[in-house]
């Protein structure tokens, strides 16, 4: 039996070696190739934790250290609760002066740290954190008197020079943190500093070339034991901070570093002083721990230990197996070797950790070890003092430790047990991680019964049996099918939801019928512009329902609980464009009264950049209506857990019938009764949201306290959220539509005279303006419900996109019908837009594609016949095009990315005929080609890049210790691939620019570009009537064909006769 038992140690173990060995290599390779700076001129900069840091106690921690050129620092701790830093306990800030002395005796390339704290501040974050300080206080320090402890205040613990002032002594100071536990050594790691370079291979062939480096700082391991931090110096290092910033280049040793730091906290991290990041909670993966397992670098620890660890453990049927091996060495960077310990016995799995509830005990039998021993000094000095029993030592050749073999001075006796705990981790990477513990001191394997309570460097699985993949493959699936079950006992439609939702429904199509076969629209002008008959209200209604589609009601809320108000920007800009739309660029379509936009361009430059700027609309709303139609029906399916691709067919088909037999008028009504739908389920849940999220002070101080009110300011085209994605970004955007949106012109040429088109214009921006506010506003509110258990993080949905739906059937509750009515109002938003984008996309494929190919003379009849034959085929394109949405990512930056590909083109286009007059006909048509094919190469590899998940925006944060049992969070999780190599590219900066400059971007090339070419080719250029430009730069415009002035038709009303 144990010959059959090593045999399949030995098949298990040399089937995965070379793959070890692999990694192992690299790992080496990185750590021989290490460079320090000595210099410690890059201290000079902020330094942050790359994830939540466990210490001895426990103690669970993220750390902000900031260090400036004159001396000076500024230290933060968040302290936590728990081992995933969700739920913050208690900060810390200290600032003061810093001395940095070299190290001659443990660590040569190490500085040490003579620390004078100017100012110590402490602020507990929650009520339990103020009344367990108060205790501690109480307990330690009672003749001192200190005020009660209140939760989010800051308490100043030591300050210099009010000390000073009011003492002239230090022993206020020492007395005040005596009374604080162990917190009084919060920052004694400062005694021990050292900065590094450590490169990054992907290839460990001959000469390999890092791919980047990583600028790490080592700060001393801070112990909790009062003795060890009172009379010792840290000598071993903690987890490495970084300095988070973008990739740049540095200067040390005479040569230049490609510098990167891959951090997933980091931005969360750094954004407030005094408010912690709420990570989220990780999940409690068990302990299957079979497999191969090595350090990720060399390991430094206490009294000038360094060393490499590579751990086997194997489950063969009811026997369990562990191999251990420790490699030390003489120098920091793990190149010369000093001895090696190898181990093996079995292991026993046990109970959570008493301390450490997110680790398992675990008990290591040692049976048998060896040592080897590679330094000839250290052979000489254990041969003179027999040292483990053994007479003479020598070097590179195995000595087995024996049954009651003590090397005491090794502490490895044998047989013995190591009472340890273990924890398995995900990295950021993807790859799995093994926790094993340390305890205060080197490291290495001690004879204690006392279980550690913090962990040393972690271990990266470089191969697992099959057995064990499969286990998490089951978890992974029971998890899964856990999701669906708690999502679908959440939501269920009553009848009284059916009645609102099918009502809203059974009407638009009664409107449909009303204007495709009792009052019927036989000609083209009664089917693309009403007949020319409509009046103000319903078109403001109109426009204000095509605009606001559902991607607002569903899309903008969930923008704002995720990344804050920064959006709301964007309304203004909106108010903004049509302001000055209103003035200087409708005025030049209704002058003209073309059935398409795009008839503008032929005239103000050729055939050609008309059907370029058709065929650019046309494929933005190809790209743009399955993203509207998969909107209502995603909320629709949250609510009745019916197929998302069985309802897209209703929702168009609805749409289609009654956009193909009612024409615009049809579309102008439905979208005027939708729009009603849409603002009283909007007075319905505010009215029932606000009580429910306590009322608008406290959703205003949940929101500010949580970083959804801030905005930032900074000058960074490749950041999400700024103050200038929201205003300059959000206003071209908005300028693409309020210019040249064939939807917005065909509803304002509809109107009979502009001051009814003013009349229209008004309503339609303030309330559009106001129904983002809104959209807005709901995202705060549903942030201030589900601030302390974020339904994503907590399992109960399983796309962020799902969370409106699944807040309206939760508040749904009190008032019976509102889940009806609220799906009653997206699905409007949806139908609306979609109608209006069919009845424009069919005017415009008419128009400009199939009119030339048509035979004259047909009838008006005709020609609506084949309106109708165009808004089928639209709606059979979309419903196909609806099953690739759900890949695509979070729906608002989808479609504002998508929407760039053409909008800004198309916005260049018209704004070079409009305001460029010395731009032709060539120069518009390179511009527009240039822009569009730039456009096409950011935008797609961005969305590459963003599947990939090498471009993720990292969200505010978002907590789940509030959750009454929330389910296990372990989707989106790769086990087995060890990904600890990063892919050979990094996305550049150009495909990292924010979506929000997509229409800018494009519309820039387009102009910059026109320009120049058309200086170039002045032979292209052609006399321009004054009216096809804008009445701003009319009056620089030499022409004595001067139309009526656009102030007259707004004042007087006066109708423009149809063109000849």
């Amino acid at each position: 039996m144990k010959i059959l038992t090593v045999l399949s140690i030995i098949s298990v173990v040399v089937g995965k070696e070379q793959q070890c060995e692999w990694l192992a290599s690299k790992f080496a390779l990185e750590d021989l190739n290490t460079v320090v700076d000595t210099s410690h001129k890059q201290l000079v900069g902020t330094w942050l934790s790359k994830n939540c840091e466990t210490r001895t106690g426990p103690q669970y921690l993220l750390r902000a250290y900031t260090f400036r050129e004159d001396g000076t620092y500024k230290l933060i701790q968040h302290h936590y609760w728990d081992s995933s830093c969700s739920l913050p306990k208690l900060t810390i800030t200290s600032t003061g002066l810093l001395r940095l002395t070299r190290n001659l005796i443990y660590n040569p390339d190490a500085a040490i740290g003579f620390v004078r704290p100017v100012n110590i501040t402490l602020i507990p974050q929650g009520a339990e954190a103020a009344e367990e300080l108060q205790k501690i206080v109480e307990n330690n320090c009672p003749d001192i008197h200190w005020q009660q402890w209140i939760k989010y205040d800051e308490y100043l613990l030591h300050d210099t020079f009010l000390d000073n002032y009011l003492y002239n002594d230090s022993k206020n100071f020492i007395m005040r943190l005596s009374c604080l536990g162990n917190l009084k050594w919060t920052f004694s790691e400062l005694k021990f500093i050292k900065i590094q370079i450590r490169p990054i291979y992907s290839d460990i062939s001959e000469n390999p070339t890092p791919k980047f480096h990583k600028l790490e700082l080592l700060l001393g391991d801070a112990v909790s034991e009062d003795s060890a931090n009172k009379f010792s110096a840290s000598r071993g290092f903690q987890q490495p901070l970084i300095k988070w910033t973008q990739e740049h280049k540095i200067l040390a040793h005479g040569r230049h570093y490609k510098i990167k730091n891959v951090c997933g906290i980091c931005e969360n991290l750094q954004r407030n002083d005094k408010i912690p990041p709420h990570l989220l909670k990780q999940p409690e993966l068990p302990p299957y721990i079979e497999g191969d397992w090595i350090s990720v670098r060399c390991e430094i620890r206490s009294m000038g230990f360094y060393l490499t660890r590579k751990f086997s453990f194997i489950a063969l049927g009811s026997e369990t197996i562990w191999i251990g091996g420790y490699k030390i060495y003489l120098d920091p960077f793990c190149g010369v070797p000093k001895f090696s310990v190898n181990t093996v016995g079995d292991f026993t799995l046990l109970e959570k950790n008493t301390f450490q509830p997110d680790a398992t005990d675990i008990n290591l039998n040692i049976r048998h070890a060896r040592l080897t021993i590679y330094d000839r000094k250290m052979s000489e000095e254990m041969s003179k003092t027999n040292a483990c029993n053994i007479d003479v030592w020598e070097v590179d050749i195995p000595y087995s430790i024996r049954h009651n073999y003590k090397c005491t001075g090794l502490n490895l006796i044998v047989p013995s047990t190591q009472y340890e705990i273990v924890k398995l981790d995900i990295s950021y990477e993807g790859s799995s991680l093994l926790y094993l513990g340390l305890m205060d001191g080197d490291g290495f394997p001690k004879v204690t019964q006392k279980r550690p309570t913090s962990y040393s460097e972690p271990l990266i699985r470089c191969a697992s049996s099959a057995d064990v993949e499969d286990n998490w493959k089951n978890l992974l699936y029971s998890n899964e099918m856990a999701l669906k079950g708690n999502n679908s006992s959440h939501l269920e439609f009553t009848w009284v939801d059916y009645g609102f939702f099918s009502s809203t429904l059974l009407l638009s199509l009664l409107i449909g019928v009303y204007f495709g076969f009792i009052q019927k629209q036989t000609t083209v002008t009664d089917y693309l512009l009403g007949g020319k008959e409509m009046s103000a209200a319903p078109i403001a209604m109109s426009l204000i329902s095509s605009l606001i589609s559902g991607l607002t009601v569903l899309a903008v809320p969930t923008d704002v609980y995720h990344f804050g108000v920064t959006y709301w920007w964007s309304a203004l800009m909106l108010l903004l464009c049509m302001i000055f739309s209103y003035y200087y660029c409708i005025p030049i379509f209704y002058e003209l009264q073309v059935t398409s936009t795009y008839e503008y361009l032929e005239k103000r430059f050729d055939s050609k950049i008309r059907k370029i700027a058709s065929a650019l609309f046309a494929v933005t709303m190809f790209f743009y209506l399955p993203i509207v139609t998969y909107v209502p029906a995603m909320a629709l399916s949250q609510a009745t857990n019916f197929n998302i691709h069985a309802i897209t067919p209703l929702i168009c088909g609805i749409c289609v019938f009654y956009t193909t037999f009612g024409g615009l008028k049809a579309v102008v009504w439905t979208d005027a009764f939708q729009f009603v739908i849409m603002i009283g389920a909007s007075v319905v849940i505010l009215f029932l949201a606000i009580p429910d999220a306590g009322g608008l002070e406290n959703i205003w101080r949940t929101s500010a306290e949580h970083g959804r009110l801030n905005i930032s300011m900074e000058l960074d085209i490749t950041k999400r959220d700024t103050f200038w994605t929201g205003t300059v970004g959000a206003f071209f955007i908005w300028f693409a539509y309020a210019c040249c949106n064939q939807g917005l012109m065909q509803k304002c040429i509809s109107l009979p005279n502009y001051k009814t088109v003013r009349n229209a214009l008004v309503p339609f921006t303030l309330g559009t303006t106001g129904i983002i506010t809104f959209s807005v506003f709901c995202g705060l509110i549903m942030f201030t419900k589900y601030h302390d258990c974020d339904p994503l993080s907590a399992g109960k949905i399983n796309t962020a996109d799902q969370l409106l739906p699944y807040y309206i059937m939760d508040i749904g509750k009190a008032l019976p019908g509102l889940p009806g009515l609220f799906t009653a109002s997206v699905f409007s938003a949806g139908l609306s837009t979609l109608s209006a984008q069919i009845n424009c996309l069919s005017a415009t494929v008419y128009e400009d594609f199939l009119a030339p190919f048509v035979k004259q003379g047909i009838s008006e009849k005709t020609i609506s016949n084949y309106l109708k034959v165009l808004s089928v085929a639209i709606g059979i394109i979309t419903i196909a095009l609806v099953f690739f949405v759900p890949y695509m990512g979070n729906l608002l930056p989808l479609s504002v990315s998508f929407g760039g590909i053409t909008s800004g083109t198309t916005l260049g286009i018209f704004a070079s005929g409009m305001f460029f007059p010395s731009i032709n006909a060539r120069g518009v048509l390179c511009g527009s080609i240039l822009a569009f094919l730039c456009l096409v190469w950011i935008i797609m590899g961005s969305q590459y890049y963003r599947l990939m998940n090498l471009i993720k925006y990292p969200h505010l944060p978002l907590l789940v210790h509030g959750c009454q049992n929330p389910a296990p969070i372990l989707n989106n999780v790769t086990l087995f691939e060890n990904n600890s190599v990063l892919p050979e590219e990094e996305p550049s900066a150009v495909y990292k620019i924010s979506f929000y400059y997509y229409a800018l971007i494009g519309m820039a090339i387009t102009i910059v570009t026109g320009l120049i070419i058309s200086k170039f080719t002045p032979q292209h250029n052609k006399s321009i009537p004054k009216k096809y430009f804008s009445p701003l730069i009319r009056g620089f415009i030499p022409d004595a064909d001067v139309p009526p002035d656009y102030y007259t038709i707004a004042n007087e009303g006066l109708p423009f006769k149809p063109k000849q």
